[in-house]
């Protein structure tokens, strides 16, 4: 029997307006991906460690499931960026310190078959995580 665990961080979806996620800004990475409009593009991507959070799963119809995943104390979740209501309220938040995303509201479609624009709130109240701070070690994911 082995001790093996394997460790995946949760994809924050946001599928229900009010779902959020908070805690630790933790990395910041760039990622490369297929848009269907544009082509190949970069997007940047946010891992928490987080204090709490609870988002919605979505169905093919992009209706939210029930019940919401919860996100437990020091989980790692996952925040994609590519919106400036993101990527630009993020150039503001350090390495260490506390940051919340809310779905605060959904436009329409622009397009038939496509989701609404979905506003991403960003806040932060200016503390730093100072017990991760000091208790950061070099991982994998810094070298």
């Amino acid at each position: 029997m082995s001790d093996w665990q394997e460790i995946k961080p949760k994809r924050v979806s946001w599928g229900k307006i009010g779902d959020f996620a908070e805690g630790t800004l933790i990395d910041v990475v760039e990622r490369e991906v297929r848009d269907e409009r544009k082509g190949l593009i970069k997007k940047k991507v946010y891992e928490l460690k987080a204090d709490a959070g609870e988002y919605h799963e979505t169905d093919d119809k992009k209706n939210p499931i029930e019940p919401p995943v919860k996100a437990d104390k020091d989980d790692s979740l996952i925040i994609w960026g590519g919106r400036d209501s993101i990527d630009g309220a993020m150039k503001k938040i350090k390495i260490g310190q506390k940051v919340k995303f809310l779905f605060a509201e959904e436009g329409a479609p622009k397009q038939k078959g496509y989701s609404g624009f979905k506003l991403i709130k960003v806040f932060s109240n200016g503390v730093m995580d100072t017990e991760w701070l000091e208790g950061k070690e070099i991982t994998a994911g810094d070298l």
